[in-house]
C-alpha cells in the first residue's frame, strides 16, 4: 500500500520534476539575424539570465544576447524574445539549460533539433523524456520561424510560420493600416478572410477613437479558445491574423468559432468555420 502511495505521489509530480515550466516557444531563422522566443508557461516568475543555449555544440548564456522585448526574469505567461544565436536553418538543435551541466537531464529544460541528421544533444533530451529519437521538425524557409503550438514535446507540436511573432503569442499578428483613414468614422468588425479557413485567417477591424480593445475567439459552446487582443490601442484600422496550428489542442476537426470584438461598450461579433 505504501508503495502504491509512492508511485501515485511521484506520477502527480512528475510535471513539476521532470518538465519545465519555460520552454522554446518560436526560433526565427533569418538572414539578417536569428531570434529566439521563451514562454513562461507555469505560474511563477522564473529568472532565465543564468541559462544556457547550446546548438551545434555551441554554448551561449541567455543572460549574455540581446533582449529585443520581455525580461530575464520571465514573469507567469511572459515571453522573452532574444536575438544573436546562431543557427542552422538546413539541420540542427537547440537546447535549453538551467546551467552549464551540459550532459544532465537535470540541467536540459527544453530541447528541438530541425531538418535531419543526428544532433548534438537528442541523447539528453531523449533520456529526460521530453524528445524521440530520429524526430525532426520540417526546416524553415529563410524568413519563417519554428512555432510551439503549446501541447506536447514531439516535432509535430512545431509548425512553419510564414509571419513570425516573436514577442507576442504565437499564431497571433497584428498590423495597422497606415494606407486607411487617419480616423475611421466608426466601429466595425469586417468579417474574417479567408473564410472557411486552415489553418490561418485574417480580422480586420476599425476603432474610431483610442479605448480598451478586447478580441476574442469562442468555440459554439461559449468557451474561450484565445484571445488575440487584449489592450488599449489608438483609433485606426487593424488587421489581426490568426493560425489556428497554435492552438490546435482545442479545435475540433472542423467547426464554427465565433470572434467577438469589444471596444467600451460597443460590442460585435461574427462566425467562422475551421476545417481540417
Amino acid at each position: 500500500m505504501k508503495l502504491v502511495r509512492l508511485f501515485t505521489m511521484l506520477a502527480v509530480m512528475a510535471p513539476t520534476f521532470l518538465f519545465s515550466q519555460v520552454k522554446i516557444n518560436e526560433v526565427l531563422f533569418s538572414s539578417t539575424g536569428n531570434q529566439v522566443e521563451l514562454k513562461n508557461f507555469g505560474s511563477s516568475s522564473v529568472d532565465v539570465s543564468n541559462w544556457w543555449f547550446c546548438t551545434l555544440f555551441d554554448y551561449t548564456r541567455v543572460g549574455a544576447l540581446p533582449v529585443l522585448s520581455g525580461e530575464l526574469n520571465i514573469p507567469a505567461g511572459g515571453i522573452l524574445a532574444l536575438s544573436g544565436i546562431g543557427l542552422n536553418d538546413n539541420s540542427a538543435d537547440l537546447g535549453l539549460y538551467n546551467s552549464g551541466s551540459f550532459g544532465s537531464t537535470t540541467a536540459m529544460e527544453d530541447f528541438l533539433q530541425w531538418g535531419g541528421g543526428g544532433q548534438g544533444r537528442e541523447s539528453v533530451a531523449v533520456s529526460k523524456g521530453i524528445w524521440t529519437a530520429g524526430d525532426f521538425a520540417a526546416a524553415p524557409a529563410d524568413g519563417h520561424s519554428l512555432e510551439y503550438d503549446g501541447d506536447g514535446n514531439a516535432a509535430g507540436d512545431w509548425f512553419d510560420q510564414d509571419n513570425p511573432t516573436i514577442g507576442s503569442d504565437n499564431g497571433v499578428v497584428t498590423s495597422v493600416d497606415d494606407d486607411g483613414p487617419a480616423v475611421p468614422n466608426g466601429f466595425s468588425l469586417a468579417q474574417n478572410y479567408p473564410n472557411p479557413f486552415n489553418p490561418s485567417t485574417q480580422i480586420n477591424y476599425a476603432i474610431p477613437a483610442t479605448g480598451s480593445v478586447q478580441l476574442e475567439i469562442f468555440n459554439v459552446l461559449g468557451a474561450r479558445v484565445r484571445t488575440l487582443v487584449n489592450q488599449t490601442q489608438a483609433a485606426g484600422n487593424y488587421s489581426v491574423r490568426w493560425d489556428g496550428r497554435s492552438d490546435r489542442s482545442t479545435l475540433a476537426a472542423t467547426g464554427v468559432y465565433l470572434y467577438r470584438l469589444q471596444i467600451g461598450n460597443q460590442v460585435d461579433m461574427k462566425r467562422m468555420l475551421f476545417i481540417k
